[in-house]
This record gives structure tokens, C-alpha cells and sequence, in this order.
């Protein structure tokens, strides 16, 4: 991991001051680098160890790191991790200027890979992010709810406002949205530690196995 961070510096050198000094904030600012992690994991548990391998775990990085920017002005967030966010450090604008340059970034860097399958899966969930498609749970709400409650999630999500919010709570919870949600991600979980058992016998298999399962029983 330490190679993918010293990459991920390494590639957010810019010309431009600005970029600069909001990239090295945001990197400064730490974080879990789960999605690195499991590229990473991946990769070992495929026995592949080529170079592209790390450049990949940056990629997934900043992809996520820009939605964090842009979701954060979106949201008008003052506080992530504990520290100030960028939109509150340096302003809305600097904050989507960086969040933009992550994304451009992490696609040159995805053509110097030079795989157009990792392009297209790459580009695809870019793609849904971008397109701030609800969460599960919402949508059960739309599909399951009364008119009432339909046009209550519906006006909440178009809108962005809060004033609805108690509202939006009780809709998602006598629909069993929530549970509905659990249920379709156990399933999803089910289907990954399908695929990862076809994989040899390896410690970063049985990560990826301990993972799949730590994604939907985990309380925190």
C-alpha cells in the first residue's frame, strides 16, 4: 500500500498552485484506502503482480476521492474525517477544479493501462456515480410506497431538500426498504464469495472471502 500512495503523489503533481495545494490536502487528510486495498487483493489473489496493478489502485482512489469533493460542495459539508473538508478549506470552486482533475487524471492513467475491458467497467460505474443515482433503500421506497409516500421520496431526491426528512424515514421503513436493501446486498455478498471460491487457495483469497462477508454483517 505504501507504493500506491507514493503513486497517488506522485501522479496528482500539477502545474497548476491550486491543485496542487488541494491535492496534498486531501491526501494529508488520510482514509481507509479500502478500494486500493481490495484492488490490490484482487490482483494477488489472481496472481498478478505487473505494475498496472498499483496504477489501477490509484485510479479507483481518486475516482472515489472526486466524488468525495463533489458530493461535499453538493452537500454543502464543513466537516469529513474529522478535519475540514476542501469546499470549507478553499472554497466551492477550488473543490470542484480538484474534483474534476481527479477524474481526468485517473482516466489518463487508465489508458496508459492500456486495457479497454478495465476502461469500460471503469468508465461505467463512473458513469452511475455521476449520474447520483439513489440509494437501494429509496428506490424500494418509490417502487413499494403509497402514492403519497412516492411523491414524498420523489420530491425529496429531486429537490435535495431536508423538510421532508422525517417523512422520507418513515416511508423507507414501512415499505421494509431497509430490510429489502440487507437482503439484496447479502445476495450480492453470496455471489462474490461464488466467484472468489473458483480462485486457488491463498491468503488474499480468504481475505477477499472474510471481506465479502464482513460487508453485510458488519455493525459500524
Amino acid at each position: 500500500m505504501g507504493r500506491v500512495d507514493a503513486l497517488i503523489r506522485e501522479r496528482l503533481a500539477s502545474d497548476v498552485p491550486m491543485v496542487s495545494q488541494v491535492a496534498e490536502y486531501i491526501v494529508a487528510g488520510g482514509g481507509k484506502r479500502l478500494r486500493p486495498a481490495l484492488v490490490l487483493l484482487s490482483c494477488a489473489a489472481c496472481g498478478f503482480q505487473g505494475q498496472a496493478r498499483l496504477e489501477l489502485a490509484a485510479v479507483v482512489e481518486f475516482i472515489h476521492t472526486a466524488t468525495l469533493l463533489h458530493d461535499d460542495v453538493v452537500d454543502d459539508s464543513p466537516m469529513r474525517r474529522g478535519r475540514r473538508t476542501a469546499n470549507t478549506a478553499f472554497g466551492n470552486a477550488a473543490a470542484v477544479l480538484v474534483g474534476d482533475f481527479l477524474y481526468s487524471r485517473a482516466f489518463q492513467m487508465m489508458v496508459g493501462v492500456g486495457s479497454m475491458r478495465v476502461m469500460q467497467v471503469l468508465a461505467d460505474a463512473t458513469n452511475t456515480i455521476a449520474e447520483g443515482k439513489p440509494p437501494q433503500p429509496l428506490i424500494r421506497a418509490l417502487a413499494a410506497g403509497s402514492a403519497g409516500q412516492r411523491e414524498i421520496v420523489r420530491r425529496a431526491i429531486i429537490d435535495g431538500g431536508r423538510e421532508d426528512f422525517p417523512a422520507v424515514i418513515a416511508a423507507v421503513r414501512e415499505t421494509g426498504a431497509l430490510e429489502y436493501a440487507r437482503d439484496a446486498a447479502k445476495r450480492e455478498a453470496e455471489r462474490a464469495r461464488e466467484a472468489i471460491a473458483l480462485l486457488p487457495d491463498s491468503t488474499p483469497k480468504q481475505s477477499l472471502l472474510e471481506l465479502a462477508s464482513f460487508s453485510v454483517t458488519r455493525d459500524h
